[in-house]
């Protein structure tokens, strides 16, 4: 099974000329990927480069970094999951931790999970968020558990798939620092069990990513020794050679 690589570039490339720069260096980068590597690369611009992404970059994945939980209304400077489908993207990353942090609650990341598989978005769902004092692994279970139990009540069954699940754990993101393949793995385990002992879905069918301080000098043995089906990529991101580094590296 091929491996995923999620670059999300969170609020950089803050000028016109940035912008095309990466643009530049990502169209010469992905000439040397094969198209089934190109079919596991998928990235993710500020809102505002959306649609100059996917017209650019149209044999790569785009996606958007978030959306709202509501199709339409008056929510000033929101993004409609309907409209990030309609002009092309084909997914978003839903629950964050930044955002999160930001004060985003559990309630709302689910809703908003919702309002995009019915918008016909598949779905990154971050996992892992963890308020001060609280055990880790317990909080990952019940947000997994939580958030399929709510899936399943809306959701029509040819959808509900259409979701990852990103393990993120907070402390690791921008630190340099990532957890033990051993705990990566046990914490991928324990997320395909929520999903199985829920009944959303086969636990095979919904890849498990990890996100946290991932670089291409740690993507493969990040990889290969916990199992995970793909990585969520910040910083090295805003290097678009990275992204496809990565690429080759866990899909040789």
């Amino acid at each position: 099974m091929s491996k995923y690589v999620i670059g999300n570039l969170k609020m950089h490339l803050e000028t016109v000329r940035l912008r095309d720069e990466y643009l530049e260096s990502a169209q010469r980068a992905i000439t040397s990927l094969t198209k089934q590597q190109r079919g596991v690369l998928a990235i993710c611009p500020p809102h505002i480069y959306l649609e100059k992404f996917i017209t650019t970059l149209d044999d790569v994945i785009i996606g958007a970094q978030d959306t709202h939980e509501e199709l339409r209304g008056a929510h000033t400077g929101s993004t409609s999951a309907k409209t990030v489908a309609g002009i092309g993207a084909k997914f978003t990353i839903i629950g964050h931790s930044e955002r999160r942090a930001a004060g985003e609650a559990l309630e709302t990341v689910v809703q908003k999970i919702i309002t995009a598989l019915l918008s016909e978005l598949q779905v990154i769902v971050c996992v892992g968020y963890n308020p001060e004092g609280a055990e880790e692994t317990e909080t990952v279970q019940q947000e997994v558990t939580y958030i399929c139990k709510q899936i399943m009540d809306v959701v029509p069954a040819n959808r509900q798939k259409n979701i990852m699940i990103a393990y993120e754990p907070v402390w690791a993101i921008g630190s340099g620092k990532i957890p033990s393949a051993n705990h990566i793995q046990t914490m991928k385990l324990i997320i395909q069990k929520q999903i199985m002992t829920v009944g959303l879905a086969d636990a095979g069918e919904i890849p498990v990513l990890y996100g946290g301080s991932v670089k291409t000098d740690n993507v493969r043995a990040i990889i290969s020794e916990s199992g995970v089906d793909g990585v969520l990529v910040g910083g090295a991101s805003l290097e678009p050679m990275n992204l496809v580094q990565m690429v080759k590296l866990i899909n040789s």
